[in-house]
């Protein structure tokens, strides 16, 4: 047992991660199953773009994992893709007012193509807000769909809002 063994050869001043955990910058001790953007480097202040973040943490991620999206502002110039079973979890979803607090993803420019492309089974997004503040013709087909589900089954999409898209989901 990892927690016995951990009392047994502690001494002062040292530190011990379990096996199948690791530190968090964001959330301190968590079960690896999980990872968050801030960890890849994802910008929640909109400055900087997180794009590459998103996609670290996507492929750093086994497969049943969660995705940590923390509250913010984050700024998405390219699509990510999702291959494998994973929960795009955001931050809190609402205020004590009702208004939407949780974490925001923004595309400030035309993508062509899917902002998240799925092509895995059990995949789920939860409390996050996708908006599009790219051009959107309504009658343009390479404006991007916020969420493609290419296949998979057993998907979900819950307490999310999608603004601005040509097509949302």
């Amino acid at each position: 047992n990892d927690v016995v063994s951990a009392i047994a050869g502690f001494t002062s001043g040292a530190s011990y991660v379990p096996a199948n955990w690791a530190v968090s910058s964001t959330f301190g001790l968590k079960a690896v199953a999980s990872v968050s953007i801030i960890d890849f480097g994802a910008d929640p202040t909109f400055i900087a773009d997180s794009t590459a973040a998103f996609i670290a943490a996507v492929s750093a991620l086994p497969a049943g994992g969660t995705l940590i999206v923390p509250n913010g502002t984050y700024r998405l110039t390219a699509k990510v893709s999702i291959t494998k079973p994973i929960v795009v979890q955001g931050g809190a979803p609402r205020g004590i007012d009702g208004s939407y607090i949780g974490a925001v993803i923004i595309t400030p420019s035309a993508i062509t193509g899917n902002v998240f492309e799925c092509t895995a089974d059990s995949v789920a997004f939860r409390d996050i807000n996708i908006t599009n503040y790219g051009s959107r013709a309504s009658t343009d087909t390479a404006q991007p769909t916020a969420i493609c589900f290419v296949s998979g089954r057993g998907i979900s999409v819950e307490r999310c809002r999608i603004s601005n898209f040509y097509i949302n989901i």
